[in-house]
């Protein structure tokens, strides 16, 4: 599994309590024996955990806690948000050969008179998609089909790629509606020293939360 933690309202201390929730996961992972690894993308923070962990699936939302930041004097609100993904794998694609339709032709244009007397041209249907391949430019109908076929398997890939980054994406807004200061799935209540999850109404020790221990 894959988590993005990324800082949202609160300037520099929303980084600092991204880091802090990115502390809690590493916590958790660590109790549970689990593999970890800590990236960043720009301001957000990935953590790459080697098997699905029930617990770090509960802290998923946004953020909210309240506190005097070490640089201020004030009171001040900062938000994080929390998603779990499922790994970024590259798609691993197989031609179907009963989805694809194969034709041959004569080959046009220049290539010598071998390639103009012989059906040398090869058009590749992929009938799901309906994406139209064709190659003439090798001098023979072999070549051709493979450079067709392997076209086709590049189009294809790229468009599962596409498929599944829209995917991540909508992933992410179902689970984090925005970062915003009204919106709250967590509130860290530093004075109490506890943790609101809202959507239970349980509360937990804000020293055991940090330790993972929730």
């Amino acid at each position: 599994m894959v988590v993005e933690i990324r800082p949202g309202e609160g300037g520099d201390d929303a980084e600092v309590f991204a880091s802090e929730l990115a502390d809690v996961v590493v916590s958790v992972c660590r109790r549970e024996s689990t593999e970890i690894a800590l990236r960043s993308t720009g301001r957000t923070l990935v953590l790459d955990i080697g098997s699905h962990v029930s617990k770090v699936e509960m802290l998923v939302g946004t953020h909210r806690i309240q506190r005097v930041p070490s640089n201020s004097k004030r009171r001040h609100t900062s938000t994080a948000t929390v998603v779990v993904l499922d790994p970024d794998r590259p798609p691993d694609l197989v031609l179907d050969e009963s989805e694809v339709r194969i034709r041959t032709k004569r080959g046009t244009g220049p290539g010598g008179q071998h390639r103009n007397v012989t059906d040398s041209a090869v058009e590749v249907l992929h009938r799901p998609t309906g994406i139209v391949v064709q190659i003439d430019s090798g001098r023979s109908q072999h070549q051709n089909k493979d450079r067709a076929l392997g076209v086709l398997a590049d189009r294809l890939t790229r468009i599962e790629r596409a498929q599944a980054k829209r995917d991540r994406n909508a992933s992410r807004r179902e689970q984090v509606t925005n970062a915003e200061r009204p919106s709250k799935d967590w509130t860290w209540n530093v004075q109490r020293g506890e943790v609101l999850c809202h959507s239970s109404g349980k509360r937990y020790d804000l020293g055991r939360f940090r330790q993972g221990r929730f």
